[in-house]
């Protein structure tokens, strides 16, 4: 899913604090940005799903940050930021950048940020200020023989497979020049090499 938010990207600020009736008290001084911000999630949301979230799945969340170009600056530098020959390195940080949208994303895109288990994000020089999320679950992919992969750990596996192919290159039409008996005692001793409990 591809979510585009139009104008300047925000970051998160700290909290602010305020005294009333002698006690100090923590406030969200986002607090309008942020509704702002998930209304635009959730109208977005709703365009491709009517479920509460859009995948209980672990999520890869990607941001591109369009950050404004300064109109004073001279048509070349303009120009040069504009066609990315000028690296991004202007505040907002890319972490506080990241929070806002991570946060405002709870309870809407995904049940809670933790679901996001792969991040990423970059900053780039744009006329057109905007906030680029791209979300996609990611589904790891489990080998049929998932059994027999978790008897090894990768580092035995690589050493497994080493092997055989040492094996292999002494003779690569060993397996081929087997029949009948001697290659189903062959392939069944294999099996149970590898299948062998701890």
């Amino acid at each position: 899913m591809n979510i585009t938010i139009d104008g300047n990207p925000i970051a998160k600020k700290r909290p602010r604090f305020a005294i009333f009736g002698g006690h100090t008290h923590a406030y969200d001084s986002q607090a309008k940005e942020k509704l702002k911000t998930q209304i635009q999630y959730s109208i977005a949301k709703k365009q491709i799903t009517d479920k509460p979230y859009l995948s209980e799945l672990p999520l890869h969340v990607h941001f591109n940050f369009h950050l404004p170009i300064a109109v004073s600056l001279p048509k070349v530098k303009q120009n040069a930021m504009e066609w990315g020959f000028e690296p991004c390195v202007c505040a907002p940080d890319l972490d506080n950048l990241e929070k806002y949208y991570l946060d405002c994303g709870n309870g809407i895109l995904w049940p809670d940020d933790r679901s996001i288990t792969q991040l990423s994000s970059a900053k780039f020089y744009s006329k057109r200020p905007r906030t680029e999320i791209i979300i996609m679950p990611k589904i790891e992919h489990v080998p049929k023989n998932r059994q027999t992969l978790e008897r090894f750990s990768p580092a035995e596996f690589k050493e497994f497979l080493i092997d055989v192919r040492n094996l292999c290159s002494l003779d690569p039409n060993l397996l081929e020049s087997l029949e009948g008996d001697a290659r189903a005692v062959w392939l069944t001793s294999a099996a149970a090499l590898i299948g062998e409990p701890e």
